[in-house]
Formats: C-alpha cells, sequence, structure tokens
C-alpha cells in the first residue's frame, strides 16, 4: 500500500522530535534555546510533511485534516 511509506516516516519523525524534547531535559535541564527551538520545529515541519503525504495518499485535502479537527476540538 502506498501510505504504508509515509506513516512509517511519520511514527520515525515523530520520534525524532521527542528525542530532541528528550535531550532538552536530559542535558540542558530543560532550558528551551533559540537553537534547540529551531531544530525542534525543523523535526515539526518533516511531521507535518508526513500527515499531508497521508492524507495524499487517503485521497483528503490536508486542510480537511485540519478543519476537522478544529471541529473536534470545539466540540
Amino acid at each position: 500500500k502506498s501510505f504504508v511509506y509515509p506513516l512509517i516516516g511519520l511514527q520515525g519523525e515523530v520520534g525524532e522530535v521527542s528525542e530532541k524534547i528528550k535531550k532538552l531535559f536530559r542535558d540542558d535541564k530543560g532550558k528551551l534555546t533559540d537553537e534547540k527551538k529551531i531544530e525542534i520545529v525543523k523535526e515539526l515541519g518533516d511531521v507535518v510533511w508526513y500527515i499531508a503525504q497521508l492524507a495524499t495518499e487517503f485521497d483528503v485535502k490536508f486542510s480537511d485534516v485540519i478543519k476537522g479537527n478544529i471541529e473536534k476540538l470545539s466540540s
């Protein structure tokens, strides 16, 4: 299935975000520097890209995914 690759990519990128945050607490006592923030934001961008790719594989507009989530959270 064509959605397997972006799903595995998403899992990897979420792991990278988690690792960066883990190291932030392990190495820097939770202090978020501008440099660390930039690194985390880059990884978050990768997460969003894979989510958008999954939406594409399921023939759903990414904007509809976001809209649906906002509606769910608002209810």
